[in-house]
């Protein structure tokens, strides 16, 4: 199964929000916005962990709800004993609620889950075995569950429960669906199929993640890749029969048992008769095997001088993590559960921490295959223009704001794809895929406050590469630093990019070329499809309410630039030279352009 939707009221410094998930989803927005905490949500609520006083919003003391809708379910999940009754509508509906309450004996945080279930009613059904009727007791004997002493168990009664359910829905009568936290055992049924939570946070103290212990990063993917390997080895099965050979000499028969446990035993035996009429026997429980290896299993790094893992640097231990998930996305075979494989949601905060730019790239891609083969499911929170994925699948983009600091965060996430509206959309989808292939820094656009679109370099490097050009405009530096120019490395690709920012609500303004080459209106209409001048209405349908400022013809023509070759750098080079002159005067199509491109509130040209 996967989590496909997570909602979350009152946790931290979240007031109401809601997110639709997807095998890789990408959260970006500037820091102190949410994101971190929308993970760790996720990460308390599938994990299960406690939930703190430092949970609760603060000022405020209402109950948190952590909610998330699982979809996908697998036959094998949904045969799983406790998971079966609560699919309803083919998807599971699962709530956490903390709540804080005040007694005698002081203050308290209650939680418990609920799922969002109908009653059902089984004719023929009880608790009692004496009480069962005997279609349900045939029924029960084709899942093994013959016995009183079987109906005794849960697991066995869900058993049969499922099989009334496959077999024989005409037993059973529903009532109305409601939230109800009957029937949920978490620790021992539905953690049994719900995904695992791997976070991997963006920690100062980078060893915290990379430490050989228990629910660390590092031992997690170590499971995934280490200790599978380790099991199927001949060694390791030597290991397990020497246990069971140990587990028999401790608890098995007299004649079997260690002399000094037996003799022990009857000494220990022979003095508690003289109390009660009892005798005592030694045993031991079937060692948590995986438990040991975790705890004891370690990484060493040998780079001219061999240390644990978690005495080198930031950079070399987050190296790890990425090369562990590169092994994990090249396997693609991993199996959690024995014969079927548990879901697992990664949750990576700024995976491009401590990482060279060129290798971001590949971390990506990782991530992507991972996502889209096994039971993976990722969410990273970023602000690597390189590390999202919006071409493919634009709803999964979530956009956070925090415009004031002493109010809750707010998101902005594409509910419809703004690709499939039409056939010319599309193809700007493909347009968009090219652009991020050649020219991956477009991107930046989703991570800005207001967006300027520009055709290429040019435009760029005048708008935003010349040192203090934007003076000789009249431009202060606060609001030429709040806006980003984008240079969108063609003009196909700017209807592409437009669509994405109408579909988050980010403001933004086009400038491009009209590319008319003094045609005649009978000229131009007998253009090629391919032509920049039929880009146009594209980019004007594509832009909706956004302002877009034409120059005519190219924006090279505004500085009398001429020829083909070397524009971007002859042109950015002129004004360089001329920074002393009175541009406003000897350039008023660029002050216009200057003008619309910045002063969104004064003159837009």
């Amino acid at each position: 199964m996967k989590l496909s939707k997570i909602k979350i009221n009152n946790f931290r410094s979240i007031d109401e929000m809601e997110i639709d998930l997807y095998s890789y989803t990408s959260c970006i927005g500037p820091n102190n916005s949410g994101k971190s905490t929308v993970l760790s949500a996720i990460h308390k609520f599938l994990e299960q962990t406690k939930i703190t006083d430092d949970d609760f919003r603060k000022g405020a003391e209402e109950e948190i709800v952590i909610a998330g809708e699982f979809t996908n379910i697998e036959k094998w999940e949904r045969e799983t004993p406790g998971v079966a009754g609560l699919v309803y509508n083919n998807s599971i509906q699962l709530r956490l609620i903390a709540e804080i309450t005040e007694s005698d004996s002081g203050r308290k945080i209650e939680q418990r889950y609920e799922s969002f279930t109908q009653d059902e009613t089984i004719d023929g059904y009880n608790e009692k075995w004496g009480e069962v009727s005997e279609q349900i007791k045939t029924i029960a004997s084709t899942v093994d569950v013959n016995t009183g002493t079987h109906w005794k168990t849960k697991n066995k009664r869900e058993l049969v429960k499922q099989k009334i359910r496959d077999s024989h829905a005409e037993l059973i009568a529903y009532g109305d669906p409601k939230w109800s936290s009957e029937n949920i055992s978490i620790k021992e049924a539905l953690k049994q199929a719900l995904p695992a939570a791997i976070i991997i946070p963006a920690v100062r103290d980078a060893s915290d993640e990379t430490k050989p212990s228990q629910n660390t990063a590092l031992t997690n993917l170590m499971n995934l890749l280490i200790f599978p390997e380790i099991q199927r080895s001949e060694d390791y099965r030597e290991f397990l029969t020497a246990l069971a050979k140990l587990q028999d000499r401790l608890g098995g028969n007299t004649e079997k048992q260690l002399p000094g446990i037996n003799k022990l035993a009857q000494d220990i035996s022979k003095r508690i008769s003289e109390i009660v009429s009892a005798t005592v026997k030694f045993g031991m429980d079937d060692p948590d095997t995986e438990k040991i290896l975790n705890s004891n299993a370690y990484i060493r790094i040998d780079d001219g001088f061999e240390t644990k893992i978690q005495y080198q640097g930031h950079g070399v231990q987050r190296a790890l993590i990425f090369a562990l998930i590169e092994s994990i996305a090249k396997q693609n075979t991993l199996h959690l559960d024995g014969e079927h494989s548990r879901a697992i949601l990664l949750l990576f905060e700024e995976p491009e921490l401590f990482l060279h730019p060129h290798l971001m790239r590949r971390l990506r891609q990782s991530l992507e295959k991972m996502a889209a083969t096994g039971p993976w499911q990722i969410i990273v929170s970023t602000h690597s223009p390189f590390l999202i994925e919006v071409a493919n699948n634009p709803k999964s983009l979530v956009l956070f704001r925090k415009n004031d600091p002493m109010k809750p965060p707010y998101i902005k996430q594409p509910k419809v794809d703004p690709f499939e509206k039409s056939e010319s959309s599309r193809d700007d989808r493909l347009a968009l895929r090219a652009a991020l292939d050649f020219h991956p820094t477009v991107t930046e656009a989703f991570f800005a406050n207001q967006v300027v679109l520009v055709e290429g370099d040019t435009e760029l490097g005048i708008l935003s590469h010349s040192d203090e050009l934007y003076k000789k405009f009249d431009i202060t530096e606060e609001i030429y630093n709040k806006t980003t120019i984008i240079s969108c490395g063609g003009k196909w690709t700017i209807p592409a990019i437009a669509r994405v920012l109408v579909s988050l609500h980010i403001p933004f303004r086009i400038i491009h070329d009209l590319d008319k080459k003094g045609l005649s209106e009978q000229e131009l209409s007998k253009l090629p499809a391919i032509d920049p001048y039929n880009a146009n209405k594209r980019i004007s349908d594509a832009a909706v309410d956004n302002k877009i400022y034409l120059t005519e013809d190219t924006f090279e023509d505004v500085l009398n630039i001429s020829g083909t070759s070397d524009k971007p750098y002859r042109s950015w080079k002129k004004l360089q030279e001329e920074i002393g002159e009175n541009l406003k005067e000897k350039y008023p199509k660029l002050n216009e352009i200057f003008k619309f491109a910045f002063d969104w509130d004064g003159n837009d040209g």
